[in-house]
């Protein structure tokens, strides 16, 4: 877990109030639909458009301190140890949190 800086007037690099640390999670990759938001996003008389994008979840009941999104994970355990970017987290429910993620590239 690579926590980052962001928001206010902050933009960008390692959070020196969150330091990286090794985090052991469960990684689920898997298709996912999601509607479109914003402008033109309805074509017409209530038309939905609908985009399927692979999506990575990482579900975790050992965070050490607060997740945000554009703070980045990295799979040490995967082949070329890829990274992937928080876009938002959620809890499961039982008592795990799930980071849903981007991918940004690979060690």
């Amino acid at each position: 877990m690579l926590p980052q800086q962001g928001g206010g007037y902050t933009v960008g690099g390692e959070d020196p109030l969150r330091p990286a640390q090794d985090v052991i999670g469960v990684v689920a990759l898997a298709p996912a639909v999601a509607r479109v938001k914003g402008a033109g996003s309805e074509a017409g008389a209530n038309a939905q458009i609908r985009v399927v994008a692979e999506t990575v979840k990482f579900s975790t009941d050992e965070l050490p301190y607060p997740v945000h999104p554009g703070d980045l994970i990295e799979l040490s355990a995967r082949p070329k140890a890829p990274t992937y970017k928080v876009s938002r987290t959620a809890p499961d429910g039982w008592g795990r949190t799930v980071l849903f993620l981007v991918a940004v590239g690979q060690s």
